[in-house]
């Protein structure tokens, strides 16, 4: 985050903002702001991000997807790329920062080679892996090229450099070769984590396991759940378990040991890691962050009507997915870059009042699951006196650069009112 120098100039910015919002002064649509504008940019973007339009705008999802399957999807992420398989679609790749789908690979099905659901997938570099209950079959994500099919009852799946552990085996990524087998489980395994030479699974036994990926030798059993572990992450020196029993636990990955539980609400499902963070997936449809350290909830992503059928996390975001729709939410404040490739910097640093007040009417009616609608204006980069409200806000809407349009209709409920009879029909249908 930026540091400010002087703290003075910090609390005459504030000040200036205050009366400047609160006296309702409006300018010309291309007039900056006068006061605030004057202020260095780090001081101005530190004021803008306490308001509660901004910070509302700078944690919303993106969301993409609305594909035909809406029973539910497995997903995957890895550095800018999110993967997707469900039980009758083919395997998607999307981009995690625009949303862009850039391949479908088509999975064979067939009485003699039957695939089935897909029950998990991973993204390894290059590659893709989805598995079923009768086999794991492997691409490249680029061409969609199949490289290999693995015959393995793979109900979940891992990968890490040049392997691949499905349930119980573990496989050579290069050759699609079985390496060994880790037996130890009394029931079946239903969750894989990879930690260098290490790797966890969670079972149906309602232990979880640490083996030794190149021997094959089981160094850890972990023992406190009362139900399935249903899912397995790692952190550093720590493994989370996520159980059906409502709670999450750490435990020493070196020493087996136990250190502390989290305890939700409802069933625990679902644990992943990231950085210092822990998430949990619950079926109350919500996503909870917590601090790895404290073990403390620190932030609940909420904004599906139905529950989570998969989350994972990638590049310092949380994707998760429901019923065909996929949101990706910003675990920190992206202030990378410059204003002419980051639409936050630019509207930090250049919005104007007309601007700063259609983002908050635009966060106002988002934030009470609302939309903004806006209509066309008559003139564009002009405010006749006739102009109803939703053509301001038309006109407000197509003065911000493309690039910042496009940021802002992601994050935020706008919509445009439709001018023909067609869309109209079209709305109408879809309702």
């Amino acid at each position: 985050m930026m540091k400010i120098r002087n703290k003075k100039f910090l609390w005459l910015g504030i000040a200036m903002f205050i009366c400047l919002a609160g006296s309702g002064v409006s300018y010309g649509m291309d007039k900056p702001l006068s006061g605030i504008s004057s202020l260095p940019n780090e001081i101005r973007a530190k004021i803008l991000l306490s308001t509660p339009a901004i910070d509302f705008l700078t944690q919303q999802p993106i969301t993409f997807g609305n594909y035909i399957d809406k029973v539910g999807s497995e997903i995957a992420a890895a550095g800018d790329k999110v993967a997707t398989g469900g039980i009758v679609e083919p395997i998607r790749i999307w981009d995690i920062t625009t949303g862009k789908l850039l391949r479908t690979i088509e999975v064979e099905y067939s009485w003699s080679d039957p695939f089935g659901m897909v029950d998990s997938i991973a993204i390894n570099g290059d590659t893709v892996i989805a598995a079923s209950s009768r086999q794991a079959k492997i691409w490249n994500i680029n061409t969609g090229q199949l490289l290999h099919t693995l015959r393995t009852d793979a109900k979940s799946i891992a990968i890490d450099g040049d392997k691949i552990v499905t349930d119980s085996t573990i496989w050579d990524l290069k050759t699609g070769t079985l390496l060994r087998t880790l037996k130890g489980h009394t029931e079946r395994v239903i969750s894989i984590a990879i930690a260098g030479d290490k790797v966890i699974t969670g079972s149906t036994d309602h232990t979880a396991k640490i083996w030794d990926i190149n021997t094959g030798q089981l160094l850890h059993t972990l023992r406190g759940h009362t139900e399935d572990v249903s899912s397995v992450a790692v952190a550093g020196d720590k493994v989370l378990t996520g159980s059906w029993d409502k709670t999450a636990k750490m435990w020493d990955i070196n020493t087996g040991k136990l250190l502390r539980s989290l305890r939700g609400t409802t069933e625990t499902k679902l644990v992943k890691v990231a950085g210092d963070k822990v998430m949990t997936r619950s079926d109350d449809w919500t996503i909870g962050i917590w601090d790895i350290s404290t073990s403390q909830l620190i932030r609940t992503l909420e904004g599906y009507k139905g529950a989570f059928s998969s989350i994972t996390i990638a590049n310092d975001k949380v994707i998760g997915e429901s019923n065909g729709i996929i949101k990706v939410w910003p675990l920190s404040i992206n202030l990378k870059g410059t204003a002419e490739n980051n639409p936050l910097l630019w509207i930090l640093h250049n919005a104007t009042i007309p601007q700063l007040e259609f983002i908050n009417r635009a966060y106002q009616a988002t934030a009470a699951n609302k939309d903004l609608i806006i209509a066309m204006p008559t003139k564009l980069g002009t405010i006749q006196p006739t102009d109803s409200q939703e053509q301001i806000d038309g006109n407000t809407y197509f003065s911000f650069p493309d690039a910042v349009r496009a940021y802002l209709r992601s994050r935020l409920n706008i919509k445009r009112d439709p001018i023909t009879i067609t869309e109209k029909f079209w709305n109408w249908m879809s309702q």
